[in-house]
């Protein structure tokens, strides 16, 4: 813990465990299966016949909102009405055929440049890579099932005009959809904190929610804009979230049993492998007994995330007390305060230029990238490791310095959980019971200063493993910098000699933030590291150190609209991640005969 001249308390450093089956910690099996199925991609792309390039939404059913439909909304008539099979067995052979069905229609209706496109819009800030194990793990490492899930999300993302409602953001979605300010500002829905994973927690408040209270289109793109908002919040290696649903107060007139079935269909569905678990807290016997029924629907993998719990005890080992909210028995004396959006806040938007030339550069970085992946995949491997990693660096990047040109504010922008400074660091602030005040700064690994400086490092010379590590070594020694800004950068190195940075009197890279022309060294191929075969790989949790314990001034809170109401306290948690059932692919691929004849060359 550290302390800041503007009396908040930094959370100290420790460690977790990546389970297998995640980038940095792939098996030989489960790197096979990713080129297998990058090879696939490929081939759907190149197949794709149709001629449409977007959608904006119009071919999505989003319901209808009328008296009959409410008078719907029980747990025996979800069931009824879902024409989904209960039985395991049964629902997974339709899934199979529906996610087929999905990709014959994906490649009928739209062109090669409308799936790259959106795959790529997909992954944002990703490693591309770990946008295909999320598609791998949750089809169990089988390559043709993955191959069709992939092709039934780019297909519901391209008709729903997921990325449309994204780049309109809190203010125009506001306007062309009712009710949908009304979904945050009630203090229903927001985000806070994150686990001992770091996974962000968000919560839900059931008895806020009325089922007449909205059009049921306005909460199916309002439980879509909250999946993608909440995605920006995932700093890597983590990937997933926690959903906590306060389920205190909850009645009949709570119960809107479609919409729940919704969020979990979009997990199970287009946003696989994004949840961690889904608590139900306080849950009265009329939500259990209608869970008995509907339970049945989902995905037995999904179904088992969802948890009931009663008591501070059944969480905090997950959340700890000190990033908890009060409500649920924690430390965290918070009351929600909703900043809502401002004319103006977009107006980055209207500089089409530019925002064209950023997702131009940021396209033809995709393009490098799955040009170099196709020499990987051929090579089994052999070639182009040490590139992949390069370029995923310089497409998140990219995405970073594109998204005020693209994406429409969210609260979380608003509020300063996402510093504008500063691409890639979430951070949270709690505010405990006994008055101490705990900034938690996520995602200094992975952010938009230390990018460039590690681009610029391997531009001198070194390798991406150095680079990583010297990023490890600046944190722990207190040299990485403010966590807000990107303009205390370290000088440019111009080259590397005997395992270290070259410098020639260059000046501090203060405003080098744009690194569209950091190229790989020429000798990079034979720098990659053996890959890892077994087991789990400790993984420093860079946000619980100190940003710089050496300037006073690296921790000054930015303005922020929003009054400082949460909190966390110093934490003494083993901050180690376990798994369970490690992702194992099985030992003999299942083959999905009907895919692979459509996307046969």
């Amino acid at each position: 813990m550290s302390s800041a001249n503007d009396g908040w308390e930094e959370i100290e450093g420790g460690t977790m465990r990546m389970p297998e089956g995640y980038v940095g910690n792939l098996t030989a099996d489960h790197q096979d299966k990713l080129r297998l199925l990058w090879d696939s991609f490929f081939k759907v792309c190149d197949k794709a016949t149709g001629t449409k390039m977007e959608n904006t939404g119009e071919v999505e059913d989003w319901g209808q909102d009328d008296g009959a439909v409410k008078k719907r909304l029980n747990a025996k008539s979800a069931v009824k009405n879902s024409g989904i099979e209960q039985d395991d067995s049964a629902k997974d052979v339709a899934q199979k055929r529906a996610e087929e069905a999905n990709m014959d229609k994906l490649l009928k209706t739209y062109g090669p440049e409308a799936l790259r496109n959106t795959f790529w819009s997909l992954c944002k800030q990703d490693h591309p890579d770990t946008t295909m194990l999320r598609f791998l793990r949750a089809r169990k490492w089988d390559v043709d099932r993955a191959t069709a899930m992939m092709a039934s999300t780019l297909r519901w993302r391209l008709d729903t005009g997921v990325d449309k409602m994204s780049e309109n953001g809190d203010l125009v979605n506001g306007k062309e959809i009712p009710k949908y300010i009304d979904q945050q500002a009630t203090g229903k829905v927001y985000a806070k904190g994150c686990n001992v994973y770091d996974q962000p927690v968000c919560y839900v408040h059931f008895k806020k929610h009325l089922i007449w209270g909205q059009p049921s289109p306005s909460m199916k793109k309002f439980i879509i804009t909250q999946m993608e908002s909440w995605r920006l919040l995932f700093v890597p290696p983590n990937d997933k979230m926690v959903i906590l649903f306060d389920c205190t107060g909850f009645g009949p007139s709570n119960l809107d049993m479609p919409n729940f079935l919704y969020v979990l269909q979009c997990l199970q569905s287009y946003f696989p492998e994004c949840l961690a678990v889904l608590y139900l807290h306080n849950a009265p016997w009329i939500l259990k007994q209608a869970w008995g029924l509907v339970k049945g629907l989902l995905d037995p993998v999904v179904r088992s995330k969802v948890v009931f719990t009663n008591t501070t005890e059944d969480l905090k080992e997950n959340i700890p007390e000190d990033r908890l909210l009060e409500f649920v028995g924690g430390d965290v004396d918070m009351k929600f305060t909703w900043v809502g959006p401002e004319e103006g806040e977009n107006d980055l938007q209207k500089n089409k230029a530019e925002r064209d030339a950023r997702w131009a550069h940021h396209r033809k970085l995709s393009d490098e990238f799955e040009k170099v992946t196709r020499r990987w995949v051929d090579s089994k491997g052999k070639e182009g490791d040490e590139q992949r990693k390069i370029l995923a660096k310089r497409l998140r990047l990219s995405q970073f310095d594109f998204e005020p040109y693209w994406r429409g504010k969210t609260v979380h922008h608003r509020n300063g959980d996402l510093p504008p400074g500063n691409p890639g660091i979430v951070r949270w602030e709690y505010i405990l019971k006994d008055g101490d005040k705990v900034r938690q700064i996520v995602g200094q690994r992975q952010c938009k200063k230390t990018l460039v400086r590690e681009l610029q490092e391997i531009e001198a010379g070194a390798s991406v493993e150095w680079a990583e590590k010297h990023t490890v070594e600046m944190i722990k020694g207190g040299s990485w910098g403010r966590w807000d800004t990107c303009d205390d950068l370290p000088p440019r190195p111009t080259g590397f000699k005997d395992g270290q940075l070259v410098f020639d009197g260059a000046a501090p890279a203060a405003a080098a933030t744009e690194t569209a022309n950091v190229a790989a060294p020429a000798a990079s191929e034979n720098q990659a590291t053996s890959d890892k075969t077994s087991g789990t790989t400790l993984v420093p949790s860079d946000n619980r150190t100190s940003v710089n314990a050496n300037d006073e001034t690296s921790t000054q809170p930015l303005p922020s609209k929003q009054s400082r109401d949460t909190g966390t306290k110093k934490s003494t948690t083993d901050y180690r991640k376990t798994t369970k059932d490690p992702a194992t692919p099985p030992k003999k691929r299942s083959l999905f005969g009907t895919i692979k004849s459509k996307i046969a060359v």
